[in-house]
């Protein structure tokens, strides 16, 4: 299923359908695409681009479809952010990040309807299913290695300056993936 106004882009030989959402009215509509995605699989990789004091966004991706949802833009009142903490709670998919516990706090402060209890270190999910336990100390970039993806840890492509930006470059959009 084609997602309207979306950037088809490649990535390590994948083509990803990514979309950046930063208005209230349309978070639903994209969240019921993304949630379709999760037949397949409840797996969904999750981040969040924020500095000490503000979070501008964060990106959502299952299986070949990603949202970037800037927060910096979204109407803090407005059913938007409900929605969101909806599909946070979901209580059948395991959400996926590095150093994501910290990084969902901070969601929560951000508003106290985005809480999410499913959420788990990507290198403690490919220790469990990979049954290798050494995995879990390990960061994005060595887990990348092990399963022959090379990832560039530490660039998230957007620099804190411009995550207030309205439009993103595809480069700026495939590097925040």
């Amino acid at each position: 299923q084609k997602w309207e106004n979306m950037l088809s882009i490649d990535i390590q030989g994948v083509r990803v359908e990514a979309q950046v959402v930063g208005r209230s009215e349309l978070i639903d509509g994209y969240l019921t695409k993304l949630w379709m995605q999760l037949q397949q699989s409840p797996v969904i990789g999750i981040d969040i681009k924020m500095t000490w004091i503000q979070l501008f966004s964060f990106v959502l991706c299952a299986g070949t479809h990603c949202l970037i949802v800037q927060l910096c833009h979204l109407n803090r009142g407005g059913g938007s952010l409900y929605y969101l903490g909806e599909f946070l709670n979901n209580k059948r998919s395991c959400f996926v990040g590095v150093k994501i516990h910290d990084k969902i706090l901070a969601l929560n402060r951000f508003s106290s309807d985005l809480k999410c209890e499913t959420a788990t270190e990507v290198g403690h999910l490919a220790a469990r299913v990979l049954k290798k336990p050494r995995l879990e100390s390990l960061g994005i970039a060595e887990l990348g290695n092990e399963v022959g993806i090379n990832i560039q840890a530490g660039n998230s492509g957007i620099q804190p300056s411009s995550w207030r930006a309205e439009v993103f470059s595809e480069e700026e959009i495939k590097n925040a993936i």
